[in-house]
């Protein structure tokens, strides 16, 4: 009987030992949760939030595309001597040109954001926002 209770508490320590440290080795796997500036937000808050980012980016990506692509045309068709018009033509330009960029850096920092939520949903479908679940990924993932 003795026999039996010690190989019981040394199979015991082994598989304690064997999920430590699996459990340590699988750190890596948490570290997508680390950044989740969105997890307090409820489900529904999540969803709402996310529809309005890609509503918002849509909209400015429709402003992008209304822009010609070459927006240089506009200082073409002056005569060499006409400066000022040249001059207006050219300072059209930087205001579009500015008018362009602050709309596109808008629309990329609304797309960060919608990658952040993604993630956030991501996680959440996972069921990896629940402590449970992650423990137990990092215990049985081999």
């Amino acid at each position: 009987m003795g026999k039996f209770f010690a190989g019981l508490i040394l199979s015991l320590a082994i598989v304690s030992i064997g999920g430590f440290v699996n459990y340590q080795r699988n750190a890596h796997l948490d570290q997508e949760l680390e950044q989740r500036p969105y997890a307090s937000l409820s489900d529904e808050d999540l969803d709402t939030l996310k529809q309005a980012y890609e509503g918002e980016r849509q909209g400015l990506q429709n402003r992008l595309n209304a822009y010609p692509e070459d927006r240089t045309g506009v200082m073409d068709g002056f005569a060499p001597a006409d400066l000022g018009g040249k001059l207006d033509a050219f300072d059209s330009f930087q205001r579009k040109n500015k008018s362009w960029r602050d709309t596109n850096r808008e629309r990329l920092s609304h797309e960060i954001d919608l990658d952040k939520l993604n993630k956030e949903k991501s996680v959440r479908t996972r069921g990896l926002h629940i402590e449970r679940n992650r423990v137990w990924r990092r215990l049985t993932t081999f």
